[in-house]
C-alpha cells in the first residue's frame, strides 16, 4: 500500500513538472528606458524585453505623454530577438510624464499585458 501511494505521488509530481513549462508565460525583464526612469533626456529608442519568446509581429506597445494623446514611434525591424519589441523614438520627446501601454503573444499562444512609465525632465 505504501509502494503504491509512494508510486502515485511521484508519478504526479513528474506530471505537473512536464506541465509547468506551459503554465510559464511571458514576463517583463527589463524596459528601456527603466519603469519610473527620470530621464534628463529623451529617450531615442524603446524596448520592452521578455522572460519568454513572443510572437513580435503579434505584439505591440503605444507611447502616450500625459495628456493620453498618442505618440508615433517608428517600430524597429525585427533582428531574430523573439524576446523583445522595441521602436526608435523620431522626434525627441519635451518635458514630461509617458505612459506605455504593452501587449504581447507569448510563443505558448496565452496574451499578456501591461504597462509602465517615465518622465523626461531636463
Amino acid at each position: 500500500m505504501q509502494f503504491r501511494l509512494l508510486n502515485l505521488t511521484l508519478s504526479f509530481c513528474c506530471l505537473v513538472g512536464l506541465a509547468l513549462p506551459v503554465w510559464a508565460h511571458a514576463r517583463v525583464e527589463s524596459t528601456v528606458p527603466a519603469a519610473g526612469a527620470r530621464l534628463s533626456v529623451s529617450p531615442e529608442r524603446i524596448e520592452i524585453r521578455f522572460t519568454e519568446s513572443i510572437e513580435p509581429q503579434l505584439s505591440d506597445f503605444k507611447l502616450f505623454n500625459a495628456q493620453e494623446a498618442a505618440i508615433t514611434v517608428a517600430r524597429e525591424t525585427d533582428d531574430g530577438d523573439r524576446h523583445k519589441i522595441s521602436a526608435s523614438v523620431p522626434a525627441p520627446l519635451s518635458a514630461g510624464e509617458y505612459r506605455i501601454e504593452w501587449k504581447a503573444l507569448s510563443e505558448d499562444g496565452h496574451p499578456v499585458s501591461g504597462e509602465f512609465g517615465f518622465t523626461v525632465s531636463p
